[in-house]
């Protein structure tokens, strides 16, 4: 449904795809690898789905720098 929405908003916007993973994970290096391993994954589904694969970042993050800024897409238009 993102990707669909995307596409049919004709936006020229980079969609940000961040993959997080908590303390669980022992270090904090780990942590930003597993991220990044979850958000590629994320990114090459929005990609077959078909939303232009140079609008989309993928990065990985621990979950201590999680954004202050939530973004909502109405999906319902």
């Amino acid at each position: 449904a993102l990707a669909s929405a995307w596409r049919e908003s004709g936006t020229e916007s980079t969609i940000i795809v961040e993959g997080y993973a908590d303390k669980s994970v022992a270090s904090a290096d780990e942590r930003i690898a597993l991220g990044k391993r979850r958000a590629d994954k994320i990114r090459r589904g929005l990609i077959l789905a078909g939303v232009d694969a140079e609008k989309i970042v993928a990065v990985g993050r621990d979950a201590s720098m999680r954004s202050r800024i939530d973004l909502t897409i109405d999906l319902q238009r």
